[in-house]
């Protein structure tokens, strides 16, 4: 798909590749067969999604790391990724 910049902002980032983050995500995207650029968005608006429908609290620390629940079902995760690619389109509107 090419890209579209007049619409998406493209970054590009780095993990350490001895990092926990990074197996985990080269493992979820090895057993669901979504690319792992699909997967990192999709577990980056995952984050910003749970943190806006958190109630509000008293606690100040920084958010704690959920557990990565591993998908079995490619197409769930699929979608969940266009979920998430979507969810982006919303926040640049805003």
């Amino acid at each position: 798909m090419p890209r579209d910049s007049s619409r998406n902002l493209y970054i590009t980032f780095g993990l350490p590749r001895d990092s926990d983050t990074l197996r985990r995500l080269l493992e979820e995207a090895t057993e669901t067969g979504v690319a792992l650029s699909q997967v990192v968005v999709m577990r980056l608006a995952d984050y910003y999604r749970q943190r806006t429908s958190a109630p509000a609290s008293a606690d100040t620390s920084p958010p704690r790391a959920s557990p990565v629940t591993p998908f079995t079902d490619t197409h769930d995760l699929q979608a969940r990724a266009a979920q998430a690619a979507a969810a982006w389109t919303l926040l640049d509107e805003e």
